[in-house]
């Protein structure tokens, strides 16, 4: 994820200021994914476009208690790390937990 092309997304959109641009270090620039009404996509489709996606998930981790966070560099690669406690026994309706990896 390049952090730069979020944010100049997000100032292109009208949902950042270029001061607010400038301010920000590189990783506040890629957790611009998680900013509701962002959205990277060139077109809308059935599947993108519309800024919720990324948004939509991370309120719905933080609702069951959880943390998302969002490690990238760009060209090597985006690592997600997803927290839910153990104790909240149960994900919210439509949550699934899928572990991946890119093989060596």
């Amino acid at each position: 994820i390049d952090g730069d092309k979020v944010a100049q997304k997000a100032l292109k959109m009208g949902l950042l200021k270029e001061s607010e641009v400038r301010a920000m270090g590189d990783q506040a620039k890629v957790e611009l994914i998680f900013m509701n009404g962002l959205s990277t996509a060139e077109a809308l489709s059935d599947v993108s476009g519309r800024g919720v996606g990324m948004t939509a998930v991370y309120d719905c981790i933080r609702r069951a208690g959880g943390e998302l966070s969002v490690i990238s560099v760009v060209g090597g690669g985006t690592t997600f790390t997803l927290a839910v406690p153990k104790a909240t026994g149960r994900l919210p309706n439509g949550v699934s937990l899928v572990k991946a990896a890119k093989s060596a």
